[in-house]
């Protein structure tokens, strides 16, 4: 027997806004070398695509350690811009500025590792922490970072996440934090960036879990200097499973309300 066919009629209310959308996007982390190094005419096709035709307006990029691969001083303070390097990230920016010639305007940044020199193993793969003695000067080299990819390549970045997957365990760039060591950076942040006159949003806690995200999101907005410094939210799609992403309902549920809790916007981000 043929089978029965359901009729649905679904009325749709253009004039009722539910929320608002910020954009969708990619990143080239780990890959920024593939489109520049294409011979022509097929970069410049790439680039179109990429840039122009998929109707993507959001690049994430990564917070280039090797900005700083030196202590620069001793001085959370003072910028020494003699030590730092802009030009150790070639393919990145490129790959930045011809998505800004045609008309991006929104990036992000995140962070996948403090440079080695910050943090208990004295390497950014392996786990390791960022050192407590450590969080000004990483306060400073994110800083550094940000105006330098504005003053030097006329990049400017309107989110910065303080640590990709903080909750997550690999060999590649890395960074464990509880949620209360994500508090006191995102205060040591805050204050640099209020300081030094910078407008970047910080986002958190971009665990690899939407559910690991609840106690990261609740520790670090419990405490009202951290949660004055906070702008959005995010959190990885990793923990749902693929054949079954109704499982993650019960988890997006939660951080939404959050978001209304504290009046945040949300980024799924999963490579955006």
């Amino acid at each position: 027997m043929p089978a029965e066919t359901l009729e649905v009629s679904i009325e749709i209310n253009g004039a009722d806004r539910c929320q608002k959308i910020e954009g969708f996007g990619g990143s080239g982390a780990y890959y920024e070398w593939l489109l520049r190094n294409l011979m022509e005419p097929y970069r410049t096709e790439v680039a179109d695509l990429l840039f122009s035709d998929l109707g993507i307006n959001i690049y994430r990029l990564r917070a280039w350690t090797k900005i700083e691969s030196v202590n620069d001083d001793d001085d959370p303070e003072d910028f020494n811009w003699e030590t730092f390097n802009f030009t150790t990230d070639q393919d990145q920016v490129w790959n930045a500025i011809e998505a800004e010639k045609r008309g991006f305007t929104k990036f992000i940044a995140s962070v996948w590792s403090p440079p080695a020199l910050m943090k208990n193993n004295t390497q950014q793969t392996n786990d390791g922490y960022l050192l407590p003695e450590m969080y000004e000067e990483f306060a400073k080299w994110i800083s550094a970072y940000i105006i330098g990819y504005r003053k030097y390549h006329g990049i400017n970045i309107g989110w910065i996440s303080i640590q990709n997957e903080p909750d997550y365990t690999a060999t590649w760039e890395t960074c464990i934090y509880t949620p209360e060591q994500m508090r006191d950076l995102v205060k040591a942040v805050g204050r640099k960036f209020a300081r030094e006159g910078i407008t970047t949003k910080i986002v958190v806690p971009e665990t690899s879990g939407v559910y690991s995200a609840i106690n990261y999101v609740e520790a670090i907005m419990s405490d009202p200097e951290a949660a004055r410094f906070v702008d959005v939210f995010a959190a990885h799609l990793y923990n749902v499973q693929f054949f079954n992403p109704d499982q993650g309902v019960i988890w997006l549920k939660m951080l939404s309300e959050l978001c209304a809790k504290y009046n945040r916007p949300a980024i799924m981000d999963d490579r955006i």
